[in-house]
């Protein structure tokens, strides 16, 4: 009943991996414009013109770094402005939907909807339903946190080899993005990016690991094998090894 954000993407694909026109959108609302010295303390207003231009302009430069089509100023006010296309006729399929499977569980009349729909309306209409099931050795989708015992004496330069040569729990990391969560705040830091990004954050590369993160601290260590691979996303939480 609650379907994931179709326009909310995740910073690592924003900054290294963009692979959509959305995603050169998203980068230039939630990067550029902050970088900006001059509109970084102003709201984006989606309803003015002179907004929707600028980040259209910021987006279509960083398309054709990326060589990807597709940015135009009326995807940017879709993104902007959050716009899902639809139509009458989806809104009433979706809701009669939602409505039968609400039904099916409040009286129990039939077995209720697992977790998938197909509706096929363009030639009579034709509904179906499957089961989809997670792949226990999913490199992806099943791969769990796990914690790391860090030496916080290590520069970052040194923890990246480590991470590399570690092959039990970090088989295909090659070349690491890493992004700090802070534990008490929520706060994200980039401590290594791969991409533009990489001479910004060179400067941490001597610097201890003590200097960078708290015990506790998760790290979300973001890594693409080659151009055409998926990316391989792993969540490492901080634990200081004993003096």
């Amino acid at each position: 009943l609650f379907p994931p954000d179709p326009l909310n993407f995740q910073e690592c694909t924003l900054v290294s991996t963009p692979r959509q026109p959305q995603h050169c959108i998203s980068w230039a609302m939630r990067f550029a414009w902050e970088d900006d010295p001059i509109r970084k303390n102003t709201k984006i207003d989606g309803d003015d013109p002179t907004h929707i231009q600028w980040i259209y302009e910021k987006a279509l430069h960083r398309a054709q770094e990326c060589n990807i089509s597709g940015v135009d100023y009326k995807l940017t006010q879709g993104v902007v402005k959050r716009i899902i296309p639809a139509i009458a006729s989806t809104n009433a399929v979706i809701a009669a939907g939602c409505a039968n499977e609400a039904f099916k569980i409040a009286t129990n009349a039939s077995r209720h909807l697992q977790n998938w729909m197909m509706y096929n309306g363009g030639l009579g209409v034709y509904t179906a339903t499957t089961a989809y099931e997670k792949t226990e050795d999913c490199l992806i989708c099943s791969l769990t946190g796990c914690t790391a015992d860090v030496d916080r004496n290590m520069t970052l330069a040194q923890f990246l080899k480590w991470l590399v040569e570690d092959k039990d729990k970090f088989l295909y990391i090659t070349n690491p993005s890493i992004t700090r969560l802070d534990k008490q705040t929520g706060d994200r830091k980039f401590l290594h990016m791969t991409g533009f990004l990489a001479k910004t954050t060179a400067v941490n590369l001597p610097k201890l690991m003590s200097e960078l993160v708290n015990e506790g601290d998760l790290l979300v260590i973001t890594n693409k094998i080659s151009k055409d691979a998926k990316e391989r996303n792993y969540l490492v939480g901080v634990k200081w090894k004993p003096l």
